[in-house]
């Protein structure tokens, strides 16, 4: 009988490797694609981590010297009175020693230069190579009206401004840092002016682009109010917040990461950026000095190309392994085979019970011949398999010999269970019939009987008595070579040398009320010539006193 073609095994077989290829392919090149990605995520997010400490720590590193240097100068002006020309001096020689200060000025308070002048306000500005001064007490300006000076003396400390564009002056992007200094005046200590020293965002800038480390790469920058500094689009330098900018991308996430870092908080965040139309990945970190905040981000997409590429490449040569294993299946499966066809036929013959068939000859030492020569000795087995079932026969008739016998044994065993049940209950007669207590205990001094008389005595249940040790009940008066683990150890010792105890003096402890006094019976239980137990017999003191 011929095997159809959809069920031979060459085409079963083809078809299973193709269903796999269809299933494990897409798997494998996702699973790849996957693994690839975590790594190439992983070294971009280490690499935007280190950009961000690296802005950061530039930031720090300029803002803690300009604002060093000022307060070095408002401490240096404490209690000093300075001419006009000492003051221009001054600032002139700051602006020589500090070239990457952009502005750097002096403003007193009314009358606190030399007495004479009432406003005194110069700053110097660095304009190219030039350095351009200004009167900032001039009509046009008059800086006891502006913020930074007003707010650096309300706050009596060192402090950075907002981000503002310079009008009058250098007309430059300026942040400054302001600090006052005082005077002692009639006994009192009183502000005499601000230290103030200005920089250009052109260095924020510079920063920014040493450390885009990607071609999406980008750098924000914002102030304590969320001012931005430096953005990759610049029509919002210092036009919006990052608040406000959120509202307006549709990026909430900024706004998070704004009062993160307010909160003097680290991190990232991964996100999908409405305003770029790509999922962004950016670090963020708070700057230490000024309350400033800094972002690093950049677009995944950017980083996932190579691994998009890898992926197809991966497809295609999976795809043309899958094609050549297929045709090497067929050709094997078809070749290998082959022989089957005469083995399928001895095989219907032994199905049929057709033993005596001639076995299939091998011609190959495969495991086709393999098979071959396991047809043969199949055969042969299913021939002693005659013998044996006889054989099972015979030990099946002497089972069920065995089994007859058995329950004869079962039943005599039953029978003398109950004889000693019996017993049992006799014994249990014959003890309650004393009236004074008794107590039968094993060797150990466990209770395993007790009468009437000691369960009134006692005042415990029975089912509390059995089974626990008779310690718990009497404590000998002479405990003689008793040990706290062993009370009655002088009972233990007549019991292993098969010895009565006469009249041993004890306390009875009862559930409830005083220690009875009484006098302790001990007698062995012996099983042939082994002492397996013993009988304690309680006589009250009173009673054993009436009866001497």
């Amino acid at each position: 009988m011929r095997v159809p073609f959809s069920q031979r095994l060459p085409v079963r077989l083809a078809a299973l490797i193709l269903l796999l290829g269809f299933v494990l392919v897409p798997l494998i090149s996702e699973f790849e694609r996957r693994a690839a990605e975590r790594i190439v995520l992983q070294q971009a997010e280490l690499q935007a981590a280190t950009a961000t400490i690296a802005v950061v720590k530039g930031l720090q590193d300029t803002m803690r010297a300009v604002e060093s240097s000022v307060r070095l100068v408002a401490q240096d002006l404490e209690d000093r009175r300075l001419t006009t020309a000492e003051a221009d001096r001054l600032i002139q020689n700051v602006m020589a020693s500090s070239p990457a200060l952009s502005e750097f000025g002096l403003t007193f308070e009314r009358g606190a230069l030399d007495g004479q002048t009432e406003r005194f306000g110069h700053h110097l500005y660095r304009t190219g190579s030039h350095l351009t001064l200004r009167d900032l007490a001039a009509p046009d300006y008059q800086y006891w009206t502006h913020d930074w000076y007003t707010d650096a003396l309300a706050r009596g400390s060192a402090m950075w401004t907002e981000p503002a564009q310079e009008t009058g002056g250098s007309n430059a992007r300026l942040v400054r840092v302001t600090a006052p200094f005082y005077q002692t005046r009639d006994g009192r200590r009183m502000v005499a002016g601000v230290v103030t020293a200005g920089l250009t965002l052109d260095w924020v800038r510079q920063l920014m682009l040493e450390n885009e480390f990607f071609d999406s790469g980008y750098v924000i920058v914002y102030s304590r109010s969320g001012r931005i500094i430096t953005h990759p689009d610049p029509k919002v330098v210092l036009a919006e917040t990052i608040e406000s900018l959120a509202q307006k991308t549709g990026d909430p996430e900024l706004g998070r990461i704004f009062q993160r870092t307010s909160s003097n908080r680290q991190g990232s965040v991964s996100y999908f950026s409405h305003s770029l139309g790509q999922r962004v990945h950016e670090n963020y970190k708070p700057v230490q000095v000024g309350g400033w905040g800094v972002i690093v981000g950049y677009e995944e997409k950017e980083f996932l190309r190579q691994v998009t590429a890898f992926r197809w490449i991966t497809l295609a040569s999976l795809g043309a392994t899958l094609v050549v294993l297929l045709v090497i299946v067929l050709w094997s499966a078809r070749v290998a085979l082959r022989p089957l066809g005469r083995l399928t036929e001895v095989a219907q013959e032994i199905s049929r019970g057709n033993l005596d068939s001639p076995p299939v000859v091998p011609e190959r030492a495969d495991e086709v011949g393999l098979l071959a020569r396991t047809f043969a000795v199949m055969q042969a087995a299913l021939k002693r398999n005659r013998e044996l079932e006889q054989a099972v026969q015979r030990h099946a008739e002497e089972l069920a010999a065995t089994n007859t016998r058995l329950k004869s044994e079962v039943l005599e065993r039953r029978w003398s269970n109950q004889a000693l049940e019996h017993q049992l209950r006799y014994d249990q007669l014959i003890i309650n019939s004393f009236t004074e207590p008794v107590i039968v205990c094993t060797k150990a001094l466990n209770i395993s009987r007790v009468n009437s008389a000691a369960v009134r005595l006692s005042g415990k249940a029975a089912t509390d008595l059995i089974n626990s040790p008779l310690a718990d009940l009497l404590e000998p008066e002479a405990a003689e070579g008793a040990t706290p683990e062993r009370p009655l150890a002088a009972l233990v010792t007549a019991l292993k040398e098969g010895r009565d105890v006469h009249a041993m003096r004890a306390l009875l402890r009862p559930r409830s009320g005083a220690p009875v006094r009484v006098r302790v019976t001990l007698l062995p239980i012996r099983d042939q010539d082994r002492v397996v137990g013993g009988v304690s017999i309680l006589h009250l003191e009173a009673d054993a006193s009436r009866g001497a």
